[in-house]
Protein backbone atom coordinates (compact mmCIF):
# COMPACT_ATOMS: atom_id res chain seq x y z
CA UNK A 1 0.00 0.00 0.00
CA UNK A 2 2.83 2.92 0.71
CA UNK A 3 4.72 3.45 -2.42
CA UNK A 4 6.84 6.52 -1.00
CA UNK A 5 7.87 7.60 2.93
CA UNK A 6 9.75 10.95 2.70
CA UNK A 7 10.76 12.07 5.95
CA UNK A 8 11.79 16.20 6.45
CA UNK A 9 12.41 16.58 10.03
CA UNK A 10 13.84 14.21 12.78
CA UNK A 11 10.66 14.48 15.12
CA UNK A 12 9.97 10.81 17.12
CA UNK A 13 8.27 8.19 15.05
CA UNK A 14 6.40 6.83 18.06
CA UNK A 15 4.14 9.91 19.45
CA UNK A 16 0.01 10.56 17.97
CA UNK A 17 0.33 11.03 14.17
CA UNK A 18 -2.20 13.88 12.63
CA UNK A 19 -2.25 13.12 8.77
CA UNK A 20 -3.24 15.71 5.79
CA UNK A 21 -5.17 13.31 3.63
CA UNK A 22 -5.65 14.54 0.15
CA UNK A 23 -4.59 14.60 -3.47
CA UNK A 24 -2.98 18.10 -3.46
CA UNK A 25 -2.54 18.80 -6.82
CA UNK A 26 -0.67 22.11 -6.62
CA UNK A 27 -0.22 22.87 -3.14
CA UNK A 28 -2.70 25.65 -3.07
CA UNK A 29 -4.13 27.90 -0.51
CA UNK A 30 -7.32 24.89 -0.06
CA UNK A 31 -4.64 22.78 0.35
CA UNK A 32 -2.38 24.76 2.43
CA UNK A 33 -5.60 24.94 4.98
CA UNK A 34 -5.63 21.17 5.15
CA UNK A 35 -2.14 20.85 6.65
CA UNK A 36 -2.21 24.31 8.56
CA UNK A 37 -5.10 22.05 10.47
CA UNK A 38 -3.19 18.80 11.02
CA UNK A 39 -0.05 20.92 12.29
CA UNK A 40 -2.05 22.52 14.50
CA UNK A 41 -3.43 19.01 15.69
CA UNK A 42 -0.14 18.38 15.99
CA UNK A 43 1.16 21.34 18.34
CA UNK A 44 -2.14 20.26 20.45
CA UNK A 45 -1.09 16.29 21.12
CA UNK A 46 2.62 16.98 20.70
CA UNK A 47 2.80 14.77 17.86
CA UNK A 48 3.85 14.97 14.47
CA UNK A 49 1.90 15.97 11.47
CA UNK A 50 2.39 14.40 7.97
CA UNK A 51 0.75 14.77 4.66
CA UNK A 52 -1.08 11.28 3.06
CA UNK A 53 -1.79 11.44 -0.68
CA UNK A 54 -1.75 9.41 -3.37
CA UNK A 55 0.28 8.28 -6.66
CA UNK A 56 -0.68 8.04 -9.21
CA UNK A 57 -3.78 10.64 -9.20
CA UNK A 58 -7.00 8.61 -8.50
CA UNK A 59 -8.35 10.22 -11.60
CA UNK A 60 -5.64 7.98 -13.61
CA UNK A 61 -7.11 4.89 -12.49
CA UNK A 62 -10.46 5.72 -11.79
CA UNK A 63 -11.12 7.29 -15.30
CA UNK A 64 -7.86 7.46 -17.38
CA UNK A 65 -9.19 9.00 -20.40
CA UNK A 66 -10.45 12.15 -18.37
CA UNK A 67 -7.72 12.51 -15.81
CA UNK A 68 -6.26 16.28 -15.56
CA UNK A 69 -3.19 17.07 -16.10
CA UNK A 70 -0.98 17.74 -13.15
CA UNK A 71 0.07 21.89 -12.16
CA UNK A 72 3.09 20.49 -10.80
CA UNK A 73 6.63 18.42 -11.36
CA UNK A 74 7.01 15.72 -8.50
CA UNK A 75 9.45 17.97 -7.41
CA UNK A 76 8.05 20.99 -7.41
CA UNK A 77 5.39 19.22 -5.24
CA UNK A 78 7.47 17.88 -2.72
CA UNK A 79 9.20 20.82 -1.87
CA UNK A 80 6.07 22.54 -1.71
CA UNK A 81 5.28 20.10 1.13
CA UNK A 82 8.37 20.51 2.96
CA UNK A 83 7.81 24.61 2.83
CA UNK A 84 4.61 24.18 4.92
CA UNK A 85 6.58 22.71 7.74
CA UNK A 86 5.20 19.30 8.10
CA UNK A 87 7.14 16.26 9.47
CA UNK A 88 7.12 14.30 5.95
CA UNK A 89 5.07 13.02 3.24
CA UNK A 90 3.86 9.26 3.11
CA UNK A 91 2.64 8.15 -0.39
CA UNK A 92 0.08 5.56 -1.20
CA UNK A 93 -0.11 3.40 -3.84
CA UNK A 94 -3.58 3.90 -5.71
CA UNK A 95 -4.90 1.14 -7.83
CA UNK A 96 -7.57 -0.62 -8.78
CA UNK A 97 -7.67 -2.51 -5.54
CA UNK A 98 -6.75 0.48 -3.80
CA UNK A 99 -10.09 2.16 -5.45
CA UNK A 100 -12.40 -1.19 -4.46
CA UNK A 101 -11.85 -0.59 -0.84
CA UNK A 102 -14.82 0.16 1.09
CA UNK A 103 -14.47 3.68 3.62
CA UNK A 104 -13.99 1.33 6.56
CA UNK A 105 -11.39 -1.09 4.86
CA UNK A 106 -9.75 2.51 4.25
CA UNK A 107 -9.22 3.22 7.88
CA UNK A 108 -8.10 0.33 8.74
CA UNK A 109 -5.18 -0.22 6.07
CA UNK A 110 -3.91 3.30 7.68
CA UNK A 111 -4.98 1.89 10.88
CA UNK A 112 -3.30 -1.33 10.62
CA UNK A 113 0.33 0.50 8.67
CA UNK A 114 -0.17 3.33 11.10
CA UNK A 115 -0.57 2.62 14.59
CA UNK A 116 0.06 5.89 16.68
CA UNK A 117 -3.25 7.50 14.07
CA UNK A 118 -5.08 9.89 16.00
CA UNK A 119 -6.28 12.54 14.03
CA UNK A 120 -7.04 13.15 10.00
CA UNK A 121 -7.36 16.25 8.68
CA UNK A 122 -9.41 16.78 5.32
CA UNK A 123 -11.11 19.11 3.05
CA UNK A 124 -14.67 19.58 4.02
CA UNK A 125 -16.19 18.36 0.56
CA UNK A 126 -13.46 15.36 0.48
CA UNK A 127 -15.09 11.67 -0.57
CA UNK A 128 -12.80 8.31 -0.45
CA UNK A 129 -13.39 4.29 -0.84
CA UNK A 130 -15.61 2.82 -3.35
CA UNK A 131 -17.27 4.55 -5.50
CA UNK A 132 -16.57 7.82 -3.58
CA UNK A 133 -19.02 6.30 -1.49
CA UNK A 134 -17.25 7.86 1.69
CA UNK A 135 -18.20 11.60 2.80
CA UNK A 136 -16.82 13.60 5.64
CA UNK A 137 -20.01 12.10 7.85
CA UNK A 138 -18.85 8.69 6.67
CA UNK A 139 -15.73 9.30 7.74
CA UNK A 140 -16.18 10.58 11.14
CA UNK A 141 -18.99 7.84 11.76
CA UNK A 142 -16.03 5.44 10.57
CA UNK A 143 -13.42 7.15 12.56
CA UNK A 144 -14.70 7.39 15.34
CA UNK A 145 -14.95 3.74 16.08
CA UNK A 146 -11.91 3.92 15.56
CA UNK A 147 -10.63 6.20 18.14
CA UNK A 148 -9.49 8.61 15.68
CA UNK A 149 -10.15 12.16 15.39
CA UNK A 150 -11.62 13.96 12.23
CA UNK A 151 -10.85 17.39 11.56
CA UNK A 152 -13.04 18.97 7.97
CA UNK A 153 -11.59 21.86 6.81
CA UNK A 154 -13.37 24.40 5.00
CA UNK A 155 -12.72 25.40 1.42
CA UNK A 156 -10.76 28.92 0.62
CA UNK A 157 -12.42 31.19 -1.71
CA UNK A 158 -10.77 33.64 -4.38
CA UNK A 159 -13.09 36.43 -5.03
CA UNK A 160 -16.49 34.43 -3.63
CA UNK A 161 -15.53 31.01 -5.52
CA UNK A 162 -13.82 27.51 -3.92
CA UNK A 163 -10.46 27.76 -5.14
CA UNK A 164 -9.64 24.30 -6.82
CA UNK A 165 -7.19 22.43 -8.74
CA UNK A 166 -9.24 22.37 -11.54
CA UNK A 167 -9.96 26.20 -11.18
CA UNK A 168 -5.88 26.76 -11.62
CA UNK A 169 -5.27 24.51 -14.16
CA UNK A 170 -8.07 26.72 -16.32
CA UNK A 171 -6.45 29.75 -15.61
CA UNK A 172 -3.07 28.57 -16.22
CA UNK A 173 -4.03 27.05 -19.64
CA UNK A 174 -5.48 30.40 -20.21
CA UNK A 175 -2.81 32.48 -19.44
CA UNK A 176 -3.83 34.35 -16.74
CA UNK A 177 -0.70 33.53 -14.33
CA UNK A 178 -1.61 36.64 -11.79
CA UNK A 179 -4.89 34.78 -11.10
CA UNK A 180 -3.55 31.32 -10.36
CA UNK A 181 -0.52 32.67 -8.41
CA UNK A 182 -3.87 34.47 -6.26
CA UNK A 183 -5.07 30.74 -5.49
CA UNK A 184 -1.76 29.01 -5.18
CA UNK A 185 -0.50 31.14 -2.62
CA UNK A 186 2.79 31.44 -5.25
CA UNK A 187 3.74 31.84 -8.85
CA UNK A 188 3.06 28.85 -11.32
CA UNK A 189 6.19 27.14 -12.00
CA UNK A 190 7.25 24.48 -14.53
CA UNK A 191 10.26 22.86 -13.90
CA UNK A 192 12.52 20.17 -16.03
CA UNK A 193 15.58 18.95 -17.44
CA UNK A 194 17.87 21.73 -19.13
CA UNK A 195 18.85 19.66 -22.82
CA UNK A 196 20.93 20.40 -25.60
CA UNK A 197 19.73 23.09 -28.15
CA UNK A 198 20.11 23.90 -31.97
CA UNK A 199 22.03 27.43 -30.62
CA UNK A 200 19.32 29.43 -32.20
CA UNK A 201 18.82 31.92 -29.13
CA UNK A 202 22.76 32.12 -28.88
CA UNK A 203 22.68 33.47 -32.68
CA UNK A 204 20.42 35.88 -32.08
CA UNK A 205 22.41 37.30 -28.85
CA UNK A 206 20.13 35.87 -26.62
CA UNK A 207 21.37 32.54 -25.17
CA UNK A 208 18.22 30.27 -23.88
CA UNK A 209 18.72 27.37 -21.11
CA UNK A 210 16.10 24.84 -23.73
CA UNK A 211 14.12 22.81 -20.86
CA UNK A 212 11.83 19.69 -21.35
CA UNK A 213 9.07 20.72 -19.07
CA UNK A 214 7.56 17.69 -16.57
CA UNK A 215 4.11 19.32 -15.53
CA UNK A 216 0.72 17.93 -17.03
CA UNK A 217 -0.75 21.75 -17.65
CA UNK A 218 1.14 24.08 -19.93
CA UNK A 219 0.09 27.43 -20.37
CA UNK A 220 -0.42 29.01 -24.04
CA UNK A 221 2.28 29.64 -26.36
CA UNK A 222 3.93 32.95 -25.51
CA UNK A 223 6.47 35.57 -23.56
CA UNK A 224 6.54 35.39 -20.64
CA UNK A 225 8.30 37.15 -17.36
CA UNK A 226 9.89 34.76 -15.21
CA UNK A 227 12.20 33.98 -12.29
CA UNK A 228 14.56 30.75 -12.49
CA UNK A 229 15.34 29.02 -9.48
CA UNK A 230 19.19 28.79 -9.22
CA UNK A 231 19.91 27.08 -5.87
CA UNK A 232 18.22 29.24 -3.16
CA UNK A 233 17.95 32.24 -5.50
CA UNK A 234 15.56 33.63 -8.21
CA UNK A 235 17.21 34.70 -11.37
CA UNK A 236 15.20 37.20 -13.18
CA UNK A 237 14.08 35.82 -16.71
CA UNK A 238 12.45 35.91 -19.93
CA UNK A 239 10.36 32.34 -20.92
CA UNK A 240 9.56 31.50 -24.20
CA UNK A 241 6.70 29.20 -25.07
CA UNK A 242 6.12 28.27 -28.40
CA UNK A 243 7.22 26.56 -31.93
CA UNK A 244 9.69 29.05 -33.16
CA UNK A 245 7.62 30.06 -36.09
CA UNK A 246 10.13 32.07 -36.97
CA UNK A 247 12.50 29.43 -38.35
CA UNK A 248 9.81 25.97 -38.69
CA UNK A 249 6.64 26.36 -40.10
CA UNK A 250 5.52 22.94 -38.15
CA UNK A 251 7.81 22.81 -35.33
CA UNK A 252 7.77 20.53 -31.91
CA UNK A 253 6.32 22.93 -29.02
CA UNK A 254 9.83 23.98 -26.41
CA UNK A 255 10.42 25.95 -23.71
CA UNK A 256 13.12 28.28 -23.64
CA UNK A 257 14.84 30.24 -20.74
CA UNK A 258 16.51 33.34 -20.63
CA UNK A 259 18.52 34.71 -17.54
CA UNK A 260 19.09 38.23 -17.70
CA UNK A 261 21.74 38.72 -15.47
CA UNK A 262 24.89 36.09 -15.35
CA UNK A 263 24.11 33.38 -17.21
CA UNK A 264 25.92 29.94 -15.88
CA UNK A 265 26.16 26.50 -18.08
CA UNK A 266 22.80 24.73 -17.11
CA UNK A 267 22.93 22.04 -19.21
CA UNK A 268 21.71 18.43 -17.87
CA UNK A 269 20.29 20.46 -14.91
CA UNK A 270 16.53 20.56 -13.01
CA UNK A 271 15.07 24.07 -13.53
CA UNK A 272 12.40 25.51 -12.37
CA UNK A 273 11.22 28.70 -13.40
CA UNK A 274 8.30 30.63 -12.26
CA UNK A 275 6.08 32.67 -14.40
CA UNK A 276 4.81 35.49 -13.41
CA UNK A 277 3.07 37.30 -16.03
CA UNK A 278 2.57 36.72 -20.05
CA UNK A 279 3.84 39.21 -22.16
CA UNK A 280 2.50 38.57 -25.25
CA UNK A 281 1.36 35.77 -27.58
CA UNK A 282 3.67 33.66 -29.86
CA UNK A 283 4.45 34.98 -33.49
CA UNK A 284 6.25 34.85 -36.77
CA UNK A 285 8.52 37.34 -37.37
CA UNK A 286 9.70 38.66 -41.45
CA UNK A 287 13.55 37.97 -40.20
CA UNK A 288 16.29 37.16 -37.63
CA UNK A 289 16.47 41.03 -37.35
CA UNK A 290 12.81 41.58 -36.75
CA UNK A 291 12.92 38.79 -34.12
CA UNK A 292 15.93 40.18 -32.53
CA UNK A 293 14.49 44.00 -31.72
CA UNK A 294 11.60 42.62 -30.52
CA UNK A 295 13.14 40.34 -27.81
CA UNK A 296 14.46 43.56 -27.16
CA UNK A 297 11.71 45.01 -26.32
CA UNK A 298 10.22 41.84 -24.95
CA UNK A 299 13.22 41.95 -22.43
CA UNK A 300 12.72 45.75 -21.59
CA UNK A 301 8.81 44.91 -20.62
CA UNK A 302 9.86 42.06 -18.36
CA UNK A 303 12.62 44.22 -16.60
CA UNK A 304 9.14 46.35 -15.67
CA UNK A 305 7.57 43.84 -14.49
CA UNK A 306 9.77 41.66 -12.25
CA UNK A 307 10.80 45.42 -10.81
Amino acid sequence: MLTRETSFSSAPGNGPLTFAAGCFDGVHLGHRAVIDAARRRAGETGGRARVLTFTPHPARVLNPNAAPPLLDAPSTRMRLFRETGVDGVDELKFDPAFARLGPGEFLDRLCARWPALESLAVGSDWTFGRRADGDVGRLREEASSRGIRVIAVEPVLHEGTRISSTRIRREVREGRMEEAAAMLGRPFAIAGRVVRGDGRGRSLGYPTANVEPRNGVRPPPGIYAGRACLGHTLRPAAVYLGSRRTFHRNGGRVMEVHLLEDRPDLYDTELETELIRRIRDDARFESPQALQRRIARDLDEIRAVLG
